[in-house]
């Protein structure tokens, strides 16, 4: 790795550093300035390529979350269908779908098993989370 690359990575984790100090990003820009003899101009450079490191990284580890989470909904689910327990697998199922913000809507007609229900599953916007943000 060249020697310019290896600077800007070090300037670039020091301003991810102050930011997670809690300072603005003008003050960064500023402290970069003198710490490193460059203009302030490219201290917000800096500030603004470790935003950028950062929101990859939180993006990483919800990537990762979701992927966590996913697979162990799909794990339950597929222990309750084993066993045939129809409501477990429902309630798996609205518990998914309700971490999205979403609810189950299941149209059951007279005589359909519990069975079929699972294969009639409509999903719609919860409206207790639309309210939730509006206020």
């Amino acid at each position: 790795m060249p020697k310019g690359d290896n600077t800007t990575k070090q300037r670039r984790l020091e301003a991810v550093k102050l930011l997670n100090e809690g300072k603005s990003y003008g003050d960064i820009a500023v402290i970069l300035s003198k710490k490193y003899g460059v203009t302030e101009r490219q201290g917000y450079r800096y500030v603004e390529s470790a935003i950028r490191l950062m929101s990859k990284v939180v993006e990483q580890q919800l990537e990762n979350m979701f992927s966590e989470l996913s697979s162990k909904f799909l794990f339950l689910y597929d222990k309750a269908i084993e066993l045939e327990d129809y409501k477990l697998a429902l309630a798996v199922i609205r518990d998914y779908v309700k971490s999205f913000g979403l609810q189950v809507y299941t149209p059951m007609p007279t005589g359909d098993t519990m069975a079929n229900k699972i294969d009639k599953i409509v999903f719609v916007l919860d409206d207790e989370s639309e309210q939730d943000d509006s206020n």
